[in-house]
């Protein structure tokens, strides 16, 4: 993606995404559903009941 000339953050656990995820405007979320802790669908179970 970064090749292709988009920002690009790179999170490694479930609940950093969803911290920064919180914190900032994206436009676009890729998220692995398959993570330690804090699973991707975790991630946007929280995201959707936080608005």
């Amino acid at each position: 993606m970064s090749e292709a000339g988009f920002a690009v953050d790179r999170v490694e656990s479930g609940s950093k995404v969803l911290q920064q995820a919180l914190a900032e405007a994206y436009d676009l979320l890729l998220i692995d559903v398959i993570r330690l802790g804090l699973d991707g669908w975790e991630v946007l179970r929280r995201l959707r009941d936080s608005g």
